[in-house]
């Protein structure tokens, strides 16, 4: 029972929930995605602030991925490098969702800290990311 608890808590810290309202420009992230992108938790914040914590590369290829994603239907799933030293590996997997508040799409995904054996070898589609069919809601 105790092996359990540890791959849970392991678990815990290396995966994170994000959401991104886009029409009013805000990112909600659970305490494990904030960390993981090297900011404080909280509530909500504002788009731009996290997208920041990616270099300028990545953040084009993710904002590429996730509008396609969001456009199409689609799911994004993509690698990045991240935090205040640009050191943390993370893969983010995402989509167009619909929250219970209201009736307009947002995005939905997770984030997950990629330990040193996973960080390269993906294989890629344009710009170092995959993109895959998910059922329209």
């Amino acid at each position: 029972m105790n092996n359990v608890r540890c791959a849970d808590s392991a678990l815990h810290r290396n995966l994170g929930y994000w959401s991104v309202d886009i029409r009013r420009g805000t990112v909600c992230l659970d305490r494990t995605a904030a960390s993981l992108l090297g900011l404080a938790a909280g509530d909500s914040r504002d788009l731009h602030e996290t997208l920041s914590r990616f270099s300028t590369l990545d953040r084009a290829r993710l904002i590429e991925g996730a509008l396609k994603a969001f456009q199409t239907r689609t799911v994004f799933d993509i690698r990045v490098v991240t935090g205040a030293k640009r050191d943390v590996h993370v893969h983010l997997i995402g989509g167009r969702g619909y929250s219970g508040r209201d009736a307009d799409a947002e995005l939905h995904g997770i984030v997950e800290a990629l330990p040193p054996s996973k960080r390269f070898g993906i294989a890629s589609g344009p710009l170092g990311m995959q993109v895959r069919a998910a059922e329209a809601r």
